[in-house]
């Protein structure tokens, strides 16, 4: 996956279909998430990146998180890039 690609990703926000990111290897997610991308990297897993984010709420005045990213997840590359190019 070409470095630039992933890094254009970055700054966007994200639709994940349940099942098309995981919280850790191996384990899919069971719901829809809106995440912001904070930033993406590779994984040792073929084909799929690292993405730290902050769920689409976070951003609001009234949220507690201050983080610089609240969300670690696995998400299959041509999926997020697909997402976010929409």
């Amino acid at each position: 996956m070409s470095e630039a690609r992933l890094a254009a990703a970055e700054g966007k926000r994200v639709r994940l279909e349940p099942h098309q990111w995981q919280s850790s290897p191996g384990v899919l997610g069971q719901h829809a998430l809106t995440i912001d991308l904070v930033r993406v990297h590779e994984s040792w897993e073929l084909g799929m990146v690292w993405v730290y984010a902050h769920l689409a709420g976070c951003g609001w005045e009234s949220s507690d998180c201050r983080a610089p990213w609240c969300q670690e997840l696995l998400v299959d590359a041509d999926v997020l890039l697909d997402a976010a190019s929409r």
